[in-house]
């Protein structure tokens, strides 16, 4: 059986964009990759979290990046494709 690759993204963009990710990568790997069965589809493993606005308020960078770091470090573990 071959294994497909795992892509790991790190959200907290929002639900509404991350449902829209996922159906864009769903969507890519049937009609550019020929998914057609479960089995054929990546593993998708998505961490949204809600972080601090750091945009609009430049006071929450530090806490904001402290928690992206500790979320990339986590999806390390899983050892997902890079691009």
């Amino acid at each position: 059986m071959k294994r497909n690759k795992t892509i790991a993204i790190l959200g907290g963009m929002g639900p509404q964009a991350s449902s829209k990710l996922l159906e864009v990568l769903i969507s890519m790997s049937s009609n550019d990759f020929g998914a057609k069965i479960d089995s054929d589809f990546p593993e998708i493993i998505l961490d949204s979290i809600p972080v601090p606005n750091f945009v609009s308020s430049k006071n929450n960078i530090r806490l904001a990046e402290k928690i992206l770091i500790q979320r990339v470090k986590k999806l390390e573990t899983f050892n997902p494709a890079c691009f």
